[in-house]
């Protein structure tokens, strides 16, 4: 979709003035490519054990609505210092109408709240980031709670049993 219009500018105490008018255009342009979902966010991950670390798994698809190929990469080197979260595959090429789903790890090794961000970039240019993506996810240890927290039992004399029920 194309648009243009006048731009009407105005001097205060002086009005407008049709010389300085100017005429705006703008087009609508159709998107890259769509990243679903954009945020990609983990569940809490409880961390059982550091010899047999399982990881949690999120996916998030890149499509590609143009006529033209896409080449896209996502940067996992940052990631990679870290080893909590990891995308696979993090490069490809998107044709026509065709979309990739992508496969996010994450893997804590203590308890935290984690948050990092990988770069994608399109058609080769590592210089400038298309957009970044957003990982974030929650580690904890096990822990066991109960509802009660306290039980109050009554008062009652030396050698008489006392009881509670707990609904």
């Amino acid at each position: 979709m194309q648009y243009h219009f006048q731009l009407p500018i105005s001097i205060v105490g002086v009005g407008s003035i049709s010389s300085i008018e100017r005429v705006v255009g703008a087009k609508g342009m159709q998107p890259r490519f769509f990243l679903t979902p954009q945020l990609i966010e983990f569940k809490r991950k409880t961390i059982s054990s550091m010899d047999q670390r399982v990881c949690s798994y999120s996916s998030f698809t890149i499509f590609n609505p143009n006529k033209e190929p896409l080449e896209w990469l996502i940067d996992t080197a940052e990631l990679c210092q870290e080893q909590i979260f990891n995308i696979l595959p993090n490069e490809g090429v998107l044709q026509e109408n065709q979309e990739v789903t992508i496969k996010a790890t994450f893997n804590p090794y203590k308890a935290g709240e984690f948050t990092q961000f990988a770069d994608l970039f399109l058609d080769g240019n590592l210089k400038k980031s298309h957009m970044r993506i957003k990982l974030k996810g929650e580690g904890i240890f096990p822990k066991i709670t109960f509802d009660r927290r306290e039980i109050i039992l009554p008062t009652v004399p030396l050698n008489v049993m006392s009881k509670c029920v707990i609904l």
